[in-house]
């Protein structure tokens, strides 16, 4: 039995590929430019990820001042002597 296709891909031209690498060249130069703010922007476009929560956002705060070292654990002498 012969293999039926609902539907068939078109054909890749090179009109294609240049208008693609355009796009991940204009992605990659605003990634570089704006950092995160650019990776937040195109998980939103893409994958439709709007950022962590805001309980995961309070956890990710106290996680980080939990680690900041304290005026006990600092140590203020050289360390060469």
């Amino acid at each position: 039995m012969q293999a039926k296709f609902l539907k068939k891909a078109k054909p890749v031209t090179a009109a294609d590929v240049k208008a693609l690498r355009k796009s991940v060249e204009k992605i990659l130069d605003r990634v570089r430019e704006q950092g995160d703010a650019a990776l937040a922007y195109y998980s939103k476009k893409f994958d439709g990820f709007d950022g962590p929560s805001e309980s995961r956002r309070r956890r990710s705060r106290r996680r980080k001042r939990s680690c900041r070292p304290t005026s006990s654990r600092v140590s203020t002498s050289p360390l060469n002597g």
